[in-house]
């Protein structure tokens, strides 16, 4: 007795897992985004239906706060955000000037700008491994750059100005090594 059952129905369920997972979604995706590569705010759009790995945690909250931040930013530029670390990069032109790291905007500091964000008792991003306290470069942005997008622009275009050095002594430093 022959079965009523087409043939193509004794597929797997690996075979079966890219149509649930929405076929049409795959075939249209940036080849950058299948390979990984993709930044949260080139697939703003697509995050319903389908995210990275790591980024399933984030709650749409946080994915909404990182959206919001880097439109705030384009007033300085074309930023964009890298999901990394539990948390987000934000660059320029290749250059890191900013995290968020749970819904907190953090800025990059140097020599120069340092004082602006120790006078207003702001706290350096730190995290902690192998039970040691490790602080990074960048500050907490003030509460008031915040609330007005204008302020944001300028702490921020100081956070890219302090990016910008630190990648011009890493050059100067790798031509001395060589």
């Amino acid at each position: 007795m022959q079965s009523s059952t087409p043939q193509s129905a004794n597929v797997s369920i690996n075979a079966v897992a890219p149509f649930m997972l929405g076929l049409s979604f795959w075939l249209q995706a940036p080849a950058k985004f299948v390979r990984g590569k993709a930044d949260y705010h080139s697939i703003k759009g697509r995050v319903g239906k389908c995210q990275r790995v790591g980024e399933l945690a984030l709650s749409k909250e946080q994915r909404e706060y990182v959206a919001h931040i880097v439109d705030l930013l384009q007033a300085i530029g074309p930023v964009k955000s890298k999901f990394m670390f539990g948390g987000f990069g934000l660059f320029m032109e290749g250059l890191m000037f900013g995290l968020i790291a749970d819904s907190e905007l953090y800025l990059k500091v140097d020599a120069q700008n340092l004082q602006n964000f120790e006078d207003l008792g702001l706290q350096a991003f730190s995290y902690g491994k192998s039970g040691k306290e490790f602080k990074m470069s960048y500050f907490q942005a003030p509460e008031e750059a915040m609330e007005d997008s204008e302020l944001l622009s300028v702490w921020a275009s100081n956070a890219y100005g302090a990016a910008m050095r630190a990648a011009a002594k890493k050059g100067k430093r790798a031509k001395t090594k060589k």
